[in-house]
This record gives structure tokens, C-alpha cells and sequence, in this order.
């Protein structure tokens, strides 16, 4: 059997870990590694169905609801929760609950994700000017297929005058002066 010295594996990013479950465990002492994991699930899959999130920190029905509720506003004990998540029916199945980070938990998740050093100092203008620009995108769009639409009507509307000016006679005008007889 190997012995695996500490110099193989990266010391530093253990300590971030360890930072990382301290500052969930600064939340609530009685947040399990269990109740951390869920969250974490949530957090890298916003929208995911309770038999899915079940599925994905392998417990069972009752543990994944009473770990949903501790991390959302109803702590099975009756004390208040964490509001770290939420839970709403499945739109599209209504039996089936579907389970979403709330504000203060996408806050969490990024300062956890900046303690692992996974994102920029930035990320947060990063990605604020990101869904700014996908929302002028957005209206950009918007704005343009009114201008497609307007130019298509527009393109209609010279198309039957035309078509009116070659197929319609000249009428005579009622207030020419009458034309003389030669005899």
C-alpha cells in the first residue's frame, strides 16, 4: 500500500474547503454535512425536482424534506429556517416540488464559490453587465421585428398603389374648360 504524502495534494485547497463548511456551519450549528450538501445541489442545479435532488444527495423522502425545509423558512422543529432555498410546485407537474436558491442563497453560493476560487473578484459587475446587455439584447430584438413588420406593411401598401395606378383609368377632370369645335 502507498503512503500518500502531504505534498501530493493541494493543502491549500482543503483549507478553502474547510473554510467553505465553516462558514455554513456559521449559518446554524446544526447544519449537517448532509443539510450542506443539499444545498449545494440546489445551488449548482437551480430548479431541480425534489425526486431528482433526492436522487442526487442519495437520502430518502423525509430526510430530503426535512433538510429542505432547515435550508428554506419552516424548520421541521417548527423554528425558523434559513431561507437559503425555496420550494414551489412543478408548473408542469404539479405533485412534484421543485426547489430554487432564494436571494440570500445565490449570495452564499458565491461567496463560497469565491472562497474555492472559482470566480473573479468581478464576477459579480461580470455577470450584473452580462443579463443588462442579454436585456437590451432582448429589446433590440424586440424593436427590431416591429421594424420588420412596419417595413413589410409599408412594402404592401406601395405594392397595391402601384397596382391601383397601372389598372386605373385617368378620369377625366370635371373642371377642365370645355374643349372647342373645329368646323
Amino acid at each position: 500500500m502507498d503512503v500518500v504524502t502531504p505534498t501530493q495534494y493541494d493543502k491549500s485547497a482543503l483549507r478553502r474547503l474547510i473554510r467553505c463548511l465553516k462558514e455554513l456551519r456559521q449559518l446554524s450549528p446544526e447544519m449537517t454535512l448532509q443539510a450542506a450538501h443539499t444545498f449545494l445541489v440546489v445551488a449548482t442545479e437551480p430548479g431541480i425536482s425534489t425526486p431528482e435532488l433526492m436522487r442526487r444527495t442519495s437520502v430518502s423522502q423525509s430526510s430530503c424534506s426535512r433538510h429542505v425545509g432547515f435550508l428554506s423558512d419552516r424548520h421541521h422543529k417548527g423554528a425558523p429556517g434559513l431561507q437559503l432555498v425555496e420550494s414551489r410546485s412543478d408548473p408542469y407537474e404539479g405533485r412534484r416540488k421543485i426547489v430554487e436558491l432564494t436571494e440570500k442563497g445565490q449570495q452564499l453560493a458565491m461567496e463560497l464559490a469565491d472562497v474555492l476560487g472559482t470566480t473573479l473578484p468581478y464576477s459579480q459587475d461580470v455577470l450584473r453587465e452580462l443579463q443588462r446587455l442579454q436585456d437590451k439584447s432582448h429589446e433590440v430584438a424586440v424593436e427590431a421585428e416591429a421594424a420588420r413588420e412596419l417595413a413589410a406593411t409599408l412594402a404592401d401598401l406601395i405594392e397595391e398603389e402601384a397596382v391601383a395606378a397601372v389598372t386605373t383609368p385617368p378620369t377625366p377632370m370635371l373642371d377642365s374648360p370645355p374643349q372647342a369645335t373645329s368646323i
